[in-house]
This record gives C-alpha cells, sequence and structure tokens, in this order.
C-alpha cells in the first residue's frame, strides 16, 4: 500500500507532483516492483480550517 500522509485528494498518483508517490507506484508496470512494506510518503499538509 503506498500512503501519502498529510494529504486531503484521492487520485495522487500522477496528478499531484508527489515523486514518492508517483515512484512506488510506477515502478510496478515498468519494473514488475512491488513494495515489501508499506510505503509513506510525504504529502502537502492539511488546508487550515478558516
Amino acid at each position: 500500500m503506498v500512503v501519502p500522509d498529510d494529504d486531503h485528494s484521492h487520485g495522487v498518483f500522477a496528478s499531484r507532483g508527489n515523486a514518492c508517490v508517483d515512484d512506488a507506484v510506477a515502478a510496478y508496470p515498468v519494473d514488475g516492483a512491488v513494495p515489501t512494506a508499506e510505503v509513506r510518503c510525504p504529502g502537502p499538509g492539511l488546508p487550515k480550517p478558516e
């Protein structure tokens, strides 16, 4: 599982510019690589309440 921490959006792969997520997800179809453990990626942070 690839988990973007502190991100308020879904559909993060290839759309939000998170290299950690993009690299982990793209490794499967490109190289057949599957992470051996959960991958936790830093996110941009949650929105601040107004």
